[in-house]
């Protein structure tokens, strides 16, 4: 017997129920990005199991420089604007 992607409103009226389908492939973050979302949803993955669905690994269509990350510095004394745009 095949499943049917049909329902009845309580009207009458035959709703038609969206195929579902993956994109796997980004368009809009670069290689780096779509690689260290992944990363993140590994670690969900892997220490709540059952909490997110598991697809296909998703690709970015560009490459990109390696993300960087900063961390342990002390907002009173470091002014990150600075840093990262060279603003004054």
């Amino acid at each position: 017997m095949q499943q049917q992607n049909t329902s009845v409103t309580s009207a009458g009226a035959y709703l038609h129920q969206p195929t579902m389908f993956q994109l796997a492939i980004n368009n809009r973050s670069h290689g780096g990005i779509v690689d260290c979302a992944h990363s993140v949803i590994e670690l969900i993955a892997k220490f709540w199991p059952n909490t997110i669905d598991n697809l296909r690994l998703e690709k970015g269509v560009v490459d990109g420089l390696k993300l960087v990350f900063f961390t342990g510095w002390d907002k009173d004394t470091v002014h990150y604007e600075q840093f990262l745009f060279g603003v004054r």
